[in-house]
């Protein structure tokens, strides 16, 4: 299991070890569950470039794109 704040610390990604994806919004004290994967997360981030991007890899080698705006899978 991973997690991983966003640049501005308002947003936390998280992995568990059973695949589930989740979005914790700091500020506003919500959280999502945005996927879940059924392996093992392995590595998290947030784009540089495009603060609506977050990043997940796992354990089968897989790397899954999320648009947090939306809160949804985009690849």
């Amino acid at each position: 299991s991973c997690a991983v704040l966003d640049s501005r610390a308002d947003r936390l990604l998280s992995i568990d070890v059973h695949g589930a994806t989740y979005m914790y919004h700091l500020r506003q004290n919500r959280y999502i569950r945005l996927d879940t994967a059924g392996s093992a997360g392995t590595a998290a981030c947030f784009s540089r470039n495009n603060v609506r991007l977050a990043f997940a890899a796992h354990e089968d080698c897989s790397i899954r794109v999320y648009d947090v705006s939306r809160s949804a899978l985009i690849g």
